[in-house]
């Protein structure tokens, strides 16, 4: 079973790996692949910056806390 769990994590992350490069190339911004719910999730840096302004995310956390514990940055 864990196999199999371990199967699909890979397959999400090298889909949202695929994600990332693709909108980064049609857009230019920097994206990052984070472990979000336990699933990889493709997210910007300004919709981070963004949940932090709502209140979102805990005080003291930054987008560069989010870049170091990144799966993936796309350049």
């Amino acid at each position: 079973m864990k196999i199999i769990r371990r199967i699909i994590w890979q397959w999400r992350k090298y889909i949202a790996i695929k994600t990332a490069i693709r909108a980064h190339e049609a857009d230019g911004k920097k994206y990052l692949v984070i472990n979000l719910d336990g699933k990889p999730t493709v997210v910007t840096k300004g919709k981070i910056r963004e949940m932090k302004k709502r209140g979102l995310l805990r005080k003291g956390v930054t987008v560069q806390d989010f870049e170091n514990r990144a799966i993936f940055i796309s350049k």
